[in-house]
């Protein structure tokens, strides 16, 4: 059975060790975090869940034991490249789930992918869209005979810059083509404080495009959640991410899906699943990955002349 680490305790790092102790593969699970208010969060949220699993927290890095079959790193992006090579000089690790965004740097990025590929080690960026039912029956009806056109309206109260990558992953994945060019025109001329440390957020409309003529804009609507209305031919696919269903409109016919919108607490657990069991995750890889955050790295630098663009 397999030993999962989680690094990074908080918000999202809770919301996996609950997905995580929903595993049928895993019976070990070590949390580490320098802060204990964040431990006592994820303490708290782990009794939400009925479970059997060994479940230790620590501190440090030091702590933990074994070998790592699955190790999510949910910490701030800034220091995440020096977290994962403090892992590797600790102990062996099998694969990895990074949050997004998942490095702040074009070079943490090729420094990591070097460093895996050294030790034969698979690893997956927390681009979850991708792997909602809703988004997997869509992408297997579109017909790549016509472009891909859609419109992405995110609500009032989005972190734009945070959040811009989990649009881009999935207009990637419709399209299965991670060559994007971004029109950012639309965003405001200036950026906006975080509420990361040092990190900025940007507002406004984001225009997407592959060279097969495939596009998406991306902008805020007098939505409740994330929506999606995807134009392909004469199909249309309407989803929004706060209902538990998504409307297709054919030729000939119009229907409502039942399709529940699955959070991360009920994610997780499916895709250590499929990393134990068969090595694979439906996840983009981090080499993946890396394509459409170089592009969204160049585009938002030359966009507010920026040297460096810090968003997590």
């Amino acid at each position: 059975m397999g030993n999962i680490v989680i690094i990074g305790c908080g918000g999202i790092g809770s919301r996996h060790l609950q997905g995580a102790a929903k595993s049928t593969s895993a019976d070990s699970i070590q949390c580490v975090d320098i802060n204990d208010g964040n431990i006592a969060i994820a303490a708290k949220r782990l009794d939400e869940v009925e479970h059997d699993k060994k479940v230790s927290f620590y501190n440090t890095i030091d702590d933990i034991e074994g070998d790592v079959d699955v190790c999510i790193v949910a910490t701030p992006a800034a220091p995440r490249k020096k977290i994962i090579f403090d892992v590797l000089e600790h102990t062996n690790v099998k694969s990895f789930i990074l949050e997004k965004v998942a490095f702040q740097s074009e070079e943490d990025f090729i420094s990591v992918i070097e460093r895996f590929g050294e030790k034969g080690i698979k690893c997956w960026v927390n681009c979850h869209s991708r792997t909602e039912h809703r988004y997997k029956f869509i992408r297997n009806r579109l017909n790549k005979s016509f472009p891909i056109e859609i419109e992405s309206l995110y609500p009032p109260n989005f972190n734009l810059a945070s959040s811009m990558v989990h649009c881009l992953d999935l207009f990637c994945y419709f399209c299965n083509d991670y060559r994007i060019e971004l029109d950012l025109c639309g965003l405001d001329k200036e950026t906006y404080s975080s509420k990361h440390l040092n990190c900025i957020e940007v507002r406004g409309a984001v225009k997407v495009q592959n060279a097969s003529g495939d596009r998406m804009t991306i902008k805020q609507g007098a939505v409740l959640a994330q929506t999606y209305n995807i134009k392909n031919g004469s199909s249309r696919y309407l989803s929004s991410e706060d209902t538990d269903s998504f409307t297709v409109t054919a030729p000939d016919s119009k229907n409502v899906i039942n399709s529940k919108f699955l959070w991360q607490n009920s994610l997780t657990n499916l895709y250590i699943d499929d990393i134990m069991g068969y090595n694979e995750c439906e996840l983009p890889t981090l080499e993946e990955s890396f394509e459409i955050h170089k592009t969204m790295f160049e585009s938002l630098r030359e966009y507010f002349n920026l040297e460096v663009i810090n968003i997590t």
